[in-house]
This record gives C-alpha cells, structure tokens and sequence, in this order.
C-alpha cells in the first residue's frame, strides 16, 4: 500500500487491524470502556476528532473501534525513513508537516490535503488529531486549523454536497505509560461542517475559527479538562484521593470507570468556581496534597491503602502462603516471557518523550511475543519429545505469562499491605501523620463541596 490508493479497501490492513484489535483489547489494556458508539452514523463522510495524549495509542484506541477502514494524518518527522514510512502507509497513515519540520516541507501538505479529499469521499473514515501533537497534561490543547481546513476543503469541492459530519473523541487513560491500564473512549455527537457554510463563504478564517471552537467546546465536554496550570497537579491528585469520597456522595458504589469520569469532571468544575470565588483559596488546599504526595512517596503508602485500612495478620500470612505455593509457577512463566516483555520496557526507555512510551511497549510488544513464543516452541520441538509435549508448552506460554504479570503485581499490594500493617501495629508517626493529612484533606473536599451545593441551591431558588 502506499499513498496513492490508501483509501482503498486493504485485505492486509483488515487483517492487520484484526491482531492489533486483538492485542490492544485483550492483552495490552486490562479494559477498554467504548461510550455512545450509537453518536457514529452508520453511513456519511466522517472524520474522527479525539484528544491527544497517548501518540499512536490514541489514533489506534478510535481506528480499531469503527467497522470502515478509516486513514488518519500523523506528524510527518516519523516517516523519515523510507521503510518506516511503507509500513505506516500500511497502517493507513498520511503525513502532515508542521513549520518546525522545516519552511520548505510545508508545500508538501498539498499532497496529504488532496488525498484526504479522496479519503473522505470514499467513506472511509479519517481521523485527525486536532491539537497537532501530544500533551502530557489531562487538558485540551488550543485546536490547529488543519481539521477545519481539510473539512472545508473537502466540501468545497463538491460544492458542499458532502454534508461532512466531525465526531469529536474523547479518551481518557488511567495511565499514559503503564500496561494494563483501562481506557475510556467517549464519542461525542456530530458536528455538520455545512452549518458554518454561510460563515466560512464569507469569511473563511472566521469560518474556520467557529467549527475549531465547535470541536473544542465538544471536546472538553467528552474529556478531563483541567485547564488550570497553577493548580493542574492538585486538580488531579485530589480527583483520585477524593474519588471514593466523591462515588459516595453521588450515590455510587464503587470510583471506577467509567462513572470515574464524569465524578472527576464534577470535581474539576467544583474546584474551578471555587477558585473562581475565592482565588487563590485552595493554597492550603494545595499545600495538604503536596505533603500528602511526598509522604506518600516515602511510605509506598497510596490513598487507597489509607481508605481500605489494614489486613488482618491472618489474611496476610495466608496470602503470604498462596505466594510462596505459587512462586515456581511465577518464575517458569517469568523465564519464557522475559525477553518479549523487558525488550519493549528497555526500548522504550530510551525515548525521552514519555507519551511515546506506550506506542512503543504496544507496537514492540505485538511482534515480539508473538515470534518468541514461535522460536521458543520450534526450539522446543527439536527436543526428543512427543509432539503432545510440544503443544502444550506452547500453550502454556501466554497462560503462564499472564500469571506471572498478575503474581508480580499481587505480590507488590502484598509488600506494601505488609508494611502498612507492620506501621500501623507500631503505631508509626509518619504513617499517623499521613493518615491525619488524608483525613483533612477529605474534610477540606466535603466543605468545598458543601459551599458549592449552597450555591447551587441560591441560584436555584
């Protein structure tokens, strides 16, 4: 495949996107929450708007949930390379240039921009991230024109018979640089590109700059939004120490996704009219996270072991003991899942920018795994051994490596229960003091809260 046909429909690209499917919400995420997939019409020229956090990961979190085969535009400097950009056009990928790639390339979007026209008016499917690149930070960015542009441009052409719909995307990770995190993809309600006709053929920047507001406004509305740059890191440290708290007061039984969401979205809102109304009123607020935060980080001990308290030493030593009875069962399927697990771990360490991070772990990991379980069992199968033998090793090898995953990660709640039960036995004051600043933060939360509701109800009234 190359730029030239990719809106066509591809048997190696279905098959493609089938493994990578697969992978992604099977193995890499342990749950991915797909919402109002019932706002995407089943048939129209579409292009997909979702926010911009995870570099590939966000392009693949949309493309694998839509039945089309739908092309999207990437930053242009990863198709530097002649066999990467092969295998991205394989990926139905099209390369969008930006002035810090260079004065000169910017001419060569004229290309991307007549080709997308075809994608679009083949009813594939494009997606588009309109921030132009990732962010680290739970925010919208401000929106680049190139989405309007492309939108309108498309239209143009066929005198605006297109009747072009824009789904704006929101996603939304427990985690931008862990495996077997959850993902929550929200699908907003489309936005008609014609209805800024009008505007956009009398004065195409102003058009251009509504239908960019439009997708912004739906946007942050699909999303966690935290705008605030003074207070970005209390916003979203107090949404997760205060979300049990918060699942409560609503009637909720449980702070996970993907109610989690909205009740951090209630949150973000409460705590901006209430900095809204008293400036810089959440310092101290402000200052009781920072010190819960390093405390925190000294002890190993989150908010959610303060919320649940300590385990019993019987309930300890028992799972004490299933670790140690299961512990050969760990390092068989630790030994044949080493290298496909820590190679991706080391390559993408070396990347600085950590929302590259998961795109490399997903992308590696996909082929790795795949081709060691391959080269382990046809090793295997040179043994003097029955070919019974030989099956079941290799079926034991993604069953044990997902044991080995879980055990490891059980292992380490185990130590850090262990800890907090050694902690609290003694009567630790560190650990007192953790749980008196928990404790305050939590009352400081349910009076800002309680002012809020009164605020409510005066303009209510």
């Amino acid at each position: 495949m190359s730029i030239e046909n990719i809106e066509k429909w591809s048997l190696r690209y279905d098959l493609l996107r089938k493994w990578v499917s697969f992978w992604q919400n099977n193995v890499f995420y342990k749950k991915i929450i797909v919402l109002n997939k019932e706002n995407i019409p089943q048939n129209g020229h579409l292009i997909f708007a979702p926010n911009h956090q995870s570099s590939l990961m966000d392009a693949f979190a949309v493309a694998t949930n839509l039945k089309r085969q739908p092309v999207f535009v990437a930053r242009s400097d990863i198709f530097n390379k002649p066999f990467i950009a092969n295998l991205l056009y394989l990926f139905k990928m099209l390369p969008i240039y930006r002035i810090r790639d260079g004065i000169d390339t910017i001419g060569n979007n004229k290309k991307t921009f007549d080709k997308t026209i075809d994608v679009i008016k083949n009813k594939n499917g494009l997606i588009i991230l309109p921030e132009g690149n990732h962010s680290k930070f739970r925010r919208l960015q401000v929106l680049k024109k190139g989405i309007c542009r492309i939108a309108f441009q498309s239209e143009e052409s066929t005198n605006f018979n297109l009747n072009i719909k824009i789904i704006p995307v929101g996603l939304d990770y427990s985690s931008h640089q862990k495996i077997r995190s959850t993902l929550v993809i929200k699908f907003g309600k489309p936005i008609e590109v014609r209805k800024f006709k009008e505007l956009y053929l009398e004065n195409p920047q102003k058009g251009m700059r509504a239908l960019k507001e439009e997708i912004s406004d739906r946007l942050k509305e699909l999303m966690l939004h935290i705008e605030t740059s003074r207070y970005y890191d209390l916003y979203n440290r107090i949404r997760l120490i205060y979300g049990s708290k918060m699942a409560k007061n609503q009637g909720i039984n449980e702070y996970k996704q993907p109610l989690a969401l909205e009740l951090d979205q209630k949150t973000v809102n409460v705590l901006n009219k209430y900095h809204d109304k008293f400036g810089d009123g959440l310092d101290n607020l402000h200052e009781k996270v920072e010190q819960f935060t390093q405390l925190s980080t000294k002890l190993n001990i989150d908010h959610q072991v303060l919320e649940n308290g300590p385990s019993s030493l019987i309930n300890l030593l028992l799972k004490s003991l299933a670790a140690l009875l299961f512990l050969p069962v760990f390092i068989y399927g630790f030994i044949n899942n080493f290298l496909p697990f820590y190679i991706p771990e080391w390559l993408s360490g070396k990347i600085k920018e950590k929302q590259f991070h998961n795109s490399i772990k997903f992308v590696v990991s996909m082929i790795l795994f795949p081709l060691f379980y391959l080269i382990q069992t046809l090793l295997v199968s040179l043994l003097p051994l029955s070919g019974i033998y030989t099956a079941g090793y290799f079926l034991s090898l993604p069953v044990s490596g997902a044991f080995a995953f879980y055990y490891s990660d059980r292992v380490k709640k185990l130590r850090t229960g262990w800890r907090f039960f050694l902690l609290h036995t003694r009567k630790d004051q560190q650990l007192l003091s953790l749980s008196d600043i928990h404790n305050s933060i939590i009352t400081e939360m349910d009076e800002i809260f309680s002012w809020f509701r009164k605020q409510e109800a005066g303009t209510t009234a």
